[in-house]
This record gives structure tokens, sequence and C-alpha cells, in this order.
């Protein structure tokens, strides 16, 4: 059997030699290289999870986890983790436009959550998020902390804040 790092960087070379740039071609190539290996696809969404962060990749829609704050209601929130805010929102049709992924929109309506089942996420049973240091967003405040911060209000928005537990206020300013 053949070393799988070199079989797969060689598969990666090959389809960038011959100009394939489309993921799911990418990953035909790979999956085509592994027999060599003794290693095989175990999971398809793998090439899902590929076509995301490509996309992602060419700075089309904002890495974030996409949340559905209510079952109820057309509305998303892509919350980012690495400055703990939303960094952008909207209906459904608003989000598609924005190219963010169907198939995250359709985690985000099963679950709460566009994240992968395995991985950690703001789901419909999770108490809520960490917003910028300064206190506990409760998931009921996620729609209507999203809308303050869109307009300017931080002042609203942090009064749907609740204090971290060892603290005894929301941190403002």
């Amino acid at each position: 059997m053949n070393d799988p790092l070199h079989v797969l960087a060689t598969a990666i070379a090959q389809a960038h030699t011959l100009g394939i740039r489309e993921p799911g071609a990418i990953a035909a190539v790979i999956v085509n290289a592994l027999p060599s290996t003794g290693w095989s696809v175990v999971r398809t969404v793998e090439l899902e999870r590929l076509e995301e962060s490509a996309s992602t990749a060419r700075g089309q829609f904002p890495r974030c986890e996409v949340i559905k704050p209510d079952r109820d209601s057309d509305f998303y929130v892509g919350w980012s983790h690495g400055v703990e805010a939303p960094v952008i929102a909207g209906t459904r049709a608003e989000m598609l436009a924005e190219d963010c992924p169907e198939s995250r929109l359709r985690r985000a309506d099963e679950t709460g959550s566009s994240y992968y089942p395995e991985a950690p996420g703001c789901r419909w049973d999770d108490s809520g998020l960490i917003a910028e240091q300064r206190g506990h967003l409760p998931r009921r405040n996620l729609a209507a902390y999203t809308v303050a911060c869109a307009e300017n209000r931080m002042d609203d928005a942090w009064d749907l804040l609740e204090p971290f537990d060892d603290e005894t206020e929301v941190r403002r300013g």
C-alpha cells in the first residue's frame, strides 16, 4: 500500500494540473486515488462539507454558525464565535441570496443550528451564547439582540444579555 498522504497530495496536484477547480470534481479525483492507500470513503457528507468550505473560502458567505432563533419564524442569524456576535441575518430567501448553502439552512430548520450533529452548536435546547464577552445571550433573545445590533442600538442589545455567573451586571461600552 502507498502512503495515504503522498497519494492524496499527488491526486490533488493532478487535479490542479488538469485545471479541475470544482470541489466535487476534486473530491472525485481523491476518491479514485484512495484504493491504492487501503483507505475508502465512509461518509459522503464529507463532500458536502468540502463544498461548503470552498464556498465560504471564496468569500461569498461568512464563516459562521447559522442559527434559527425561533422554529416558527423565517429568520436566521449568522453567528461568529470568533467575535461572539451576529455577522449576517435575514430570511431564508435573503440568506440564500447571500450564498448561504441550502444544506446549512436545512440543518438550522431541523436542529436550530447549521452545525453538523457531532459538533457543538446553538441547538433548540441550548440556553444561549456568549456575546462579546459582555454576558450570556439567552437563546430566546437572539433575534431581538441581532436586530438591535444591526440598528446600532447597543444599549438595547446589551439589555437583552444576562450577567455571567460570577458577575452582577453585564459588561457595557
